[in-house]
């Protein structure tokens, strides 16, 4: 990844990787925001970054009705507008995290294929960041046959900038209700993984590029 959106992300990942390393208490919002500060830092004006944008999505087609973050196209910095979605899947309380919160992703990736036509023109990504734990539920579902190959494949996608066809396994594969509810749509997409990098802590940061 090159450009100014290589250098927003490398910057966000020494962001998130040096708040891990610190111990501090960190949440979706708290990775959202700190995105936020490595655009600003590579000559992003504030004001070309919309949090919550209302206006992304086509109406009926998302099942939400907020973009997480769009940034404008910067053509002193050669930057694109992108459209950004964030998950980030980490132990409760009390509990580890459940197999279908990976749908929640599929779900972000079905999302960004159905942005508004005023937003065609955007680069999607989905920021994804998994805890330790999400980890070792991502490695058990090699387990579950092919609808576990498909995700734990999707994992460890390279950040080589090839593309890949993401195609969720026929009828019957998938056992878990969860998973089947809350994947809303998804069929199969193609995507470039821009990123994929270990972080302190046991988390792993991975941005994927929705290509169609």
């Amino acid at each position: 990844m090159s450009g100014a959106l290589g250098e927003i992300c490398t910057q966000f990942k020494e962001l998130l990787d040096e708040r891990f390393k610190s111990g501090l208490f960190t949440t979706e919002d708290t990775i959202r925001y700190l995105f936020f500060h490595a655009c600003t830092k590579h000559g992003v004006e504030p004001n070309g970054v919309t949090l919550e944008d209302k206006a992304a999505f086509s109406e009926g087609e998302s099942g939400n009705e907020e973009l997480d973050t769009f940034v404008e196209a910067n053509e002193n910095i050669g930057l694109e507008p992108l459209a950004i979605e964030f998950k980030y899947h980490r132990k409760g309380k009390n509990t580890n995290p459940p197999r279908w919160w990976l749908a929640t992703l599929l779900c972000d990736f079905y999302r960004l294929q159905h942005l508004a036509p005023g937003y065609a023109a955007a680069r999607r990504l989905s920021v994804y960041v998994a805890s330790k734990e999400m980890e070792a539920v991502i490695e058990g579902m090699e387990k579950k046959g092919d609808w576990g190959k498909f995700l734990v494949d999707l994992m460890r996608l390279s950040a080589d900038g090839k593309e890949h066809t993401v195609t969720l396994p026929g009828e019957g594969s998938i056992t878990n209700k969860y998973f089947i509810e809350r994947a809303k749509g998804f069929s199969e997409c193609t995507v470039k993984c821009l990123m994929n990098e270990g972080l302190a802590g046991g988390n792993t940061l991975r941005i994927f590029e929705i290509v169609k």
